[in-house]
């Protein structure tokens, strides 16, 4: 879009990003001498609003307190002005997504939020905390700051790798012209401390409790404190203890977890009394379990859920002359006063290997199912139905075949010296030549014994019947 909607003062509104119940959210760009424009974000009063100085205050304050801020974890605030009775805020521009988009893409897909992404952002919150919590005025007294609105969507995570608190909007400070009645609840119920949900005036060691309550989900992935209504999510807050991590997933760090249930005990005197007591712990935890923390773990991550292809954050075309490339533009700067702080629901995801060990059980199952159907199939196809017991057929004995042979009767019976006649097979006659008579047996010469050579005659002779 190269047609600014509205010129405020220097800067150029180019598209609407979002609306809350006090403030809008513009792209804007700051119009610079000779073409130095830059990309920034702005956060405008609302026109109905504007006109109302109770408003007005709360408006003026958020300013004060994010102008004295200035962290690498908190974003960046340039300017405020007041323009023909419209109040804006200038903010830097930040590419990437918040935590609750990330929470909600690693759902979708489904898989488990790296350790080392949520290390690294839960040790960005715990610096940029700190910092807040012992930040002091240009008087030199603390100015006491709690943030009271620590949840996914007030976390951005930059393509970079870094890591930046949003919306300082109900935060509580020394000096703020409204002050926050007894009882009045400021920030999301599903994050609050029990002191915060009892309405109690609050210290940083709420922050801690919501800090942690993030920390929880980030790890196992599952809302900590739910219900079907505000009253049941705050009835959970107040009454019920947080469960332990490896009551969800049982291989969960044990380590990890005593840092976790520290941070979420019920009396804050048995909290971590600072976030840099919790931002020690994490940071030993991952010394000792080789966890890296550099900020390419979160880099890569919103790299590979916030793609161009995703529908989680959108891409914004920069002003003519701009010379930027299309950006990333978040959405939570929308001040929380005023606006439906209903609690998310959060889908609950099994770890991964159980995802893994149910795939492969349902990976059987359809391979039976199969091998069952195609049976059934050759069972119709062969002419039996499958839906009945096969039918066990006894076969009959087979009787014997008599099987006679035909031909030339059997020969009589030999003498066991002379060799077998074989059947079917004309013998070979043989004439043996037997020795001159003598004078001690007086037979012929040539006379033969047909008792010891019966098959020796002569070639032309007939065969015996």
């Amino acid at each position: 879009m190269t047609i600014a909607l509205k010129r405020l003062g220097r800067y150029d509104l180019i598209r609407q990003l979002a609306t809350g119940g006090m403030a809008e959210i513009y792209l804007a760009a700051a119009r610079g001498v000779e073409g130095c424009d830059k990309l920034v974000v702005i956060k405008r009063m609302l026109p109905t609003l504007a006109v109302d100085a109770e408003y007005v205050s709360m408006f003026l304050d958020e300013a004060r307190l994010i102008a004295q801020l200035s962290h690498s974890n908190i974003v960046q605030f340039h300017d405020v002005e007041a323009r023909d009775g419209e109040y804006f805020i200038v903010m830097e521009l930040l590419r990437g997504g918040d935590v609750l988009q990330l929470l909600k893409a690693t759902i979708a897909r489904p898989r488990l939020f790296p350790l080392d992404a949520a290390l690294v952002i839960v040790l960005g919150l715990c610096a940029a905390l700190h910092y807040a919590h012992e930040k002091n005025g240009s008087d030199g007294k603390p100015l006491g700051i709690v943030h009271r609105d620590i949840s996914p969507a007030n976390v951005f995570v930059t393509f970079a790798g870094g890591v930046k608190l949003l919306d300082f909007g109900v935060a509580r400070a020394e000096g703020r012209s409204a002050k926050t009645r007894f009882g009045v609840i400021k920030g999301k119920l599903s994050y609050s401390s029990p002191e915060q949900a009892r309405g109690e005036v609050v210290d940083r060691r709420s922050d801690i409790f919501s800090l942690s309550t993030l920390l929880w989900e980030l790890t196992t992935q599952i809302k900590l404190f739910r219900g079907a209504n505000d009253y049941e999510v705050l009835q959970s807050v107040l009454d019920r203890d947080a469960p332990r991590p490896s009551d969800v997933h049982p291989d969960y760090p044990r380590e990890l977890e005593r840092i976790v249930m520290k941070g979420l005990r019920r009396d804050p005197r048995e909290r971590y009394q600072t976030a840099q007591e919790l931002q020690i712990d994490l940071e030993q935890f991952a010394l000792d379990h080789k966890v890296s923390i550099s900020p390419r773990a979160a880099a890569n991550l919103v790299a590979d859920l916030l793609s161009k292809d995703s529908s989680a954050f959108r891409l914004v075309q920069p002003p003519a002359g701009g010379g930027d490339d299309p950006v990333t533009v978040a959405q939570p700067y929308v001040s929380r006063a005023g606006i439906d702080d209903s609690p998310t629901p959060v889908r609950i995801v099994r770890p991964l290997r159980r995802s893994v060990r149910w795939r492969a059980r349902l990976a059987v199952a359809t391979a039976l199912v199969l091998c069952a159907a195609s049976l059934a199939l050759w069972r119709r196809k062969d002419g039996r139905d499958p839906t009945t017991a096969p039918r066990v057929t006894i076969a009959e004995p087979r009787r014997a075949i008599e099987v006679t042979f035909v031909g030339p009767p059997a020969p009589p019976p030999i003498d066991k010296i002379a060799s077998p006649v074989r059947a079917a097979v004309k013998p070979k006659r043989r004439v043996t030549a037997r020795p001159a008579p003598t004078a001690s047996n007086n037979k012929p010469a040539t006379s033969v014994d047909p008792a010891t050579t019966p098959n020796e005659e002569d070639d032309n002779a007939p065969l015996p019947p």
